[in-house]
């Protein structure tokens, strides 16, 4: 962000004429809007630039360019994908029936850790951002080395185990 601040401002000094020329000008403005859910919305919103409105001049040079990231970065697990560290590390101690499945160990293990709402939650996103993340995109949680690493020791604790099963 910073190299575009500095080349425009010294491109703003060296070549005025260039700088606010339409030939050369190409310039996105991302606002996030809102969409409600099963409605088509269009996200680009075209405005006709007059270099001669002030208006419209002032509005767009003081505008600041803003890309909110909706998608987060980092090595983040599935459920499923928590599940398996967990039985494959607890195996030998736990046992070989010895169960920790998504959709009903995970599920109550995270309803038990108030790490996350449940899947039929208008906010979604209202999670414990240590443990987990709500992928709009996929329309998922998401969950991180910390939640595995916690889970896994509280976990090895046959009465906090027991407590998680007993989760509705």
């Amino acid at each position: 962000m910073d190299f575009i601040n500095e080349y425009d401002n010294k491109l703003f000094e060296i070549e005025p004429d260039i700088y606010k020329s339409q030939n050369y000008c190409f310039r996105i403005y991302l606002i996030p809007k809102g969409v409600k859910e099963n409605k088509a919305e269009a996200a680009i919103e075209y405005i006709k630039y007059d270099q001669y409105d002030p208006d419209v001049t002032d509005k767009i040079n003081n505008a600041i360019l803003v890309i909110k990231e909706n998608r987060v970065s980092g090595d983040y697990y599935k459920a499923s994908e928590v599940c398996n560290i967990i039985r494959e590390k607890l195996k030998h101690s736990k046992g070989s029936n010895w169960k920790f499945s998504a959709s009903l160990h995970h599920s109550r293990a995270a309803k038990y850790f108030k790490i996350r709402e449940g899947y039929k939650t208008s906010t979604p996103e209202k999670t414990m951002k240590e443990y987990c993340y709500y992928d709009p995109l996929f329309k998922q949680y998401i969950y991180t080395k910390q939640w595995i690493d916690f889970l896994l020791n509280k976990v090895k604790d046959n009465k906090t185990y027991k407590s998680i099963l007993k989760m509705k």
